[in-house]
């Protein structure tokens, strides 16, 4: 789902809207709108429509049933949540509302944000909606996801090999590349030992996860926390939210592990991780997916020059292996 900036003249399908608008400005790359109903945000939309609509009914079940407050669609004047512009651009119009997002600086506001998202999980759970065939998986896909790095790393290696004249970026890289990418075959093998033996297939254990889980995304209101951006909703473990929460958190913080487990307890206060949950949590730690995300970003980009910031994310990086490897030790103990 598109999380593009809208062009203004995008704002004449408010009009197809049962509401009347006072005011608009740009924010949050999109449009938001004081109306008479409150703040509404309006943006494009790109993705899928079944998908749209799936997401659309999640939500409502999480308001009605969970009292959960989310940033669902607001339906035009003919029921649908899609309007159509005369260029043919799709637009969405969600609910919006007063407030701030999570503060990365202030522990109780992510302790706080920890335990709504275990409220969000277990509401989700208690959701009485069927999840349509496009959405359905088996497994989690997260070997598939390794292997598919970890092949875009050896790509990337090799790429810089060849290289007569190496820059600072790919000297670090080169440094690095063998205990991470060691890490990521150990997660590999590890996984796939479990799929042959048939411990990856618990299907009951996966569930519709919120798919982009960060700080971003936990918007600070009065008395409430809205949870916001479903786009990239998915059935997995619930535990990958977690995950992404939780590692953006903590690479701020060089991977505290009083921090760390504040977060974990939080969560788990309000929803216990299950086993599997708690083994794929240390699998996504234990990858090292930063490692990845900067080699492919180096890859995909120009490579006659690389930025001083794609340097420093690089060593940042390298200085913070053995604080997550200390992080997840003494974390295993408390799970």
């Amino acid at each position: 789902m598109g999380g593009v900036a809208v062009n203004d003249r995008g704002i004449s399908v408010l009009e197809q809207y049962p509401l009347k608008v006072f005011q608009t400005y740009r924010g949050r790359g999109a449009i938001i709108c004081e109306t008479d109903q409150g703040l509404k945000l309006l943006k494009e939309y790109q993705g899928s429509k079944p998908k749209g609509k799936f997401i659309h009914e999640l939500l409502q079940n999480l308001k009605q049933e969970g009292n959960i407050w989310v940033d669902d669609f607001v339906e035009n004047k003919e029921g649908e949540i899609f309007s159509i512009h005369r260029d043919d651009t799709v637009y969405v119009l969600k609910d919006w509302f007063p407030g701030r997002e999570c503060d990365v600086k202030s522990s109780g506001d992510i302790l706080a944000a920890s335990r709504q998202l275990a409220y969000l999980h277990n509401s989700i759970n208690q959701c009485k909606i069927e999840i349509p065939e496009f959405m359905q998986t088996e497994e989690s896909e997260f070997l598939d996801e390794c292997i598919r790095h970890q092949r875009e790393l050896k790509r990337v290696r090799n790429f810089i090999r060849e290289r007569n004249r190496k820059t600072e970026f790919e000297l670090f890289f080169l440094k690095s590349f063998e205990e991470l990418y060691q890490r990521g075959e150990e997660v590999i093998s590890t996984l796939s030992i479990r799929k042959q033996n048939n411990e990856l297939s618990n299907a009951s254990v996966l569930r519709i996860c919120h798919g982009e889980c960060n700080q971003h995304n936990f918007w600070f209101c009065d008395n409430q926390i809205v949870i916001t951006n479903f786009d990239r909703c998915m059935i997995d473990y619930q535990s990958v939210d977690l995950y992404h929460f939780m590692r953006k958190i903590l690479e701020k913080y060089n991977w505290n592990y009083e921090l760390g487990t504040a977060i974990l307890s939080a969560y788990q206060k309000e929803r216990k991780l299950e086993e599997e949950e708690k083994e794929n949590l240390y699998f996504r730690f234990y990858y090292p997916e930063k490692f990845w995300k900067v080699a492919n970003h180096y890859f995909n980009s120009r490579k006659v020059w690389v930025s001083e910031r794609s340097i420093e994310k690089l060593r940042g990086v390298l200085l913070q292996n053995d604080a997550v490897l200390g992080f997840l030790n003494q974390m295993i103990q408390k799970m």
